[in-house]
């Protein structure tokens, strides 16, 4: 008998024991969805815990992404920073910077991740001097979205986008119609959904990354320019002063004839009955060079590892076929994980297929350039803000060329 009560101790010790290795490892996260999409993410985040084997439990908070950069920085400083993060990706070089993240290098032997799944272009957007610091959670490029009801009034066909940027000006005009204050095409200020574009299409550039020097002063830079200044003033196709968010909600009101934007606009064209389509944006001089960008999680710095390895197995969760395809389908975020990118149901979606297409002609940017925030900012926004109010082309380039090279030699 006492040989029995022994046994019986000794196994509820060992159940004891298991129960405490199998104790719920507690991770904060934060991030910046606020809109829709963060419903979808907290409804992923809840199954993940509910089915995760390991005992971890993700608590996340969602913080608008002006006071996430605010408090994040403070937080790290003080040790009380969450364990995990999502963020994208233009702002990973200035947190690598301050020592705030912690590499991700190891990820993928710990969790039998094969690198090969992702293409190399995604994984080199979450790095840093080829040191991985972040996991993707998605990728995108911008798109041009059209309204064909507003084609067919221009008596355009509604199923032919512009394929050049020279056509997309001229189909502007045509589509412009102030009587019904109806717009061709959205050009927001503080934005570089146009003019990065255009410019890379017409095959400009920024910046020289061997040399690190501007590379803004040209013809083709001028020439780009140049068309944006004379679809304003001239052919008054966009309104002045007008920011990104404003032209969502001309877009969604049905008054806005095409718009470059991400998916994040596929939502919202749908929620307010669209008669939309969307594909990459035209062809320039050069052919296709587009922004590429995207949000990653990353781990903080002073995290445990203990805790970095619940954060590797959410992270691994969400890069699984069935979560990255839930995230395309129900977000209209375009597939990176290959066996997403096959999967029949993406391939038969024409806006996804369309869309995960552009990826291809990517590129971040200003990648490693430890000054893009003030470049962007303090310089190019302000530049073609003037350019778009009627400035001279010329001036302004030489003048921001200028303070580009300031920037850079700093």
């Amino acid at each position: 008998m006492k040989k029995l009560v022994a046994l019986v101790l000794s196994v509820m010790l060992l159940c004891a024991a298991a129960a405490s290795a199998m104790a719920e490892v507690e991770i904060s996260f934060w991030n910046g969805f606020t809109g829709s999409d963060g419903e979808i993410l907290k409804e992923i985040v809840d199954e993940f815990n509910a089915t995760n084997d390991k005992g971890i439990k993700i608590n996340m908070d969602i913080i608008p992404w002006g006071n996430f950069h605010e408090k994040l920085p403070t937080a790290i400083a003080t040790g009380t920073a969450p364990e995990l993060v999502l963020m994208g990706n233009d702002v990973l070089l200035t947190y690598v910077n301050t020592g705030s993240l912690q590499p991700v290098d190891d990820f993928f032997a710990a969790m039998d991740f094969d690198r090969a799944t992702v293409p190399d272009s995604v994984w080199d957007l979450f790095s840093v001097n080829g040191t991985q610091y972040m996991i993707p959670m998605q990728v995108n490029s911008l798109y041009l979205y059209w309204n064909k009801t507003l084609f067919r009034e221009a008596g355009l066909d509604p199923e032919q986008p512009p394929k050049t940027w020279a056509e997309l000006f001229e189909m502007a005009a045509k589509l412009t119609n102030p009587e019904k204050n109806v717009y061709g095409f959205g050009i927001p200020v503080s934005s570089t959904s146009v003019f990065e574009n255009l410019i890379l299409c017409n095959g400009g550039s920024f910046v020289d990354y061997e040399t690190n020097e501007a590379t803004l002063n040209t013809d083709v830079v001028k020439k780009s320019l140049k068309q944006i200044q004379d679809a304003i003033q001239i052919n008054k196709v966009s309104p002045l002063a007008t920011t990104g968010a404003d032209f969502d909600n001309i877009l969604f009101a049905g008054q806005l004839a095409m718009y470059i934007n991400g998916p994040w606009c596929i939502n919202g064209c749908n929620s307010n009955g669209l008669d939309y389509s969307v594909c990459m944006i035209p062809e320039g001089d050069a052919g296709r060079s587009y922004d590429l960008g995207g949000c990653g999680y990353a781990v903080t710095t002073g995290t445990s590892d203990e805790k970095k390895a619940a954060a590797y197995e959410f992270m691994k969760y969400w890069n699984s076929t069935e979560i990255c395809k839930k995230w395309s389908v129900v977000n209209g975020f375009p597939p990176y994980l290959q066996s997403v990118v096959e999967d029949p149901e993406i391939t038969a979606n024409p806006l996804l297929t369309e869309m995960g297409a552009a990826l291809q002609y990517g590129q971040p940017w200003l990648k490693g350039i430890n000054a893009s925030s003030s470049i962007t900012n303090d310089v190019l926004f302000p530049m073609v803000e003037r350019i778009m109010n009627g400035a001279d082309v010329d001036a302004e380039v030489e003048q921001a060329q200028a303070a580009m090279d300031m920037l850079l030699a700093e």
